[in-house]
């Protein structure tokens, strides 16, 4: 008789032996199945299953937080990317002449560096010999294909510097590169050097220029 305590043979009279065993803590009772986990009462392709679920999210939040964001809406001011034109009031006489004192070409644009340019073919020999018209347009015929190389026109071209053998015939000529210039939408700055000669005695003019695109 037990009289500090609850009379553990009261407690487990009735049961097996087995029963008394597993309720007394030293094991299982055969044929019966233990409660299991909710994590073990998964099917095991269902568990496959929530771990791709779970690897497809994570994988869906990273390509979501590394997403470019869109960018900033651009003033309209910052999309204009043509060179705009400086001619003061009081110095716009090159207007005459086919030239103006200065552009303004803004950030961003792509500038291309045109070689001198005068009339010669592709083997090097001078064409229109003689006639300073002739080759100041076949010069500028060269400079309009090396810029449309570069997906530009003659519009694009703002800064041109002249060599001639001969200032005053290039003044002749020059009235109609001014209206060829003006056809053509072209308002480059412009610098007129005379030379004594140019490469081949028989050129007359030449021409450097800048495109920006």
């Amino acid at each position: 008789m037990n009289t500090g305590g609850t009379d553990m043979n009261q407690d487990n009279q009735g049961m097996a032996p087995e029963e008394a065993r597993a309720k007394l803590g030293f094991g299982e009772v055969p044929g019966r199945e233990s409660p299991q986990p909710a994590s073990e009462r998964i099917d095991p392709v269902s568990r496959r299953a929530v771990l791709k679920l779970t690897g497809a999210s994570l994988a869906l939040a990273g390509i979501a937080g590394c997403t470019k964001k869109p960018d900033e809406p651009i003033h309209p001011s910052a999309k204009e990317t043509r060179p705009s034109i400086l001619m003061p009031k009081d110095m716009d006489w090159p207007k005459d002449f086919g030239f103006v004192q200065g552009r303004d070409v803004p950030a961003g644009a792509r500038t291309i560096y045109v070689a001198g340019q005068a009339s010669m073919d592709a083997a090097g020999k001078v064409l229109h010999k003689g006639d300073m018209e002739a080759q100041v347009m076949q010069a500028f015929k060269y400079v309009e294909k090396v810029v449309a190389e570069a997906g530009g026109d003659l519009s694009n071209v703002i800064k041109v510097t002249y060599f001639t053998t001969d200032i005053e015939r290039f003044f002749v000529a020059n009235t109609a590169l001014t209206k060829y210039l003006a056809q053509h939408n072209c308002h480059p700055t412009s610098t007129l050097v005379e030379v004594k000669r140019l490469a081949l005695p028989d050129l007359l003019f030449e021409v450097e220029s800048i495109a920006v695109i």
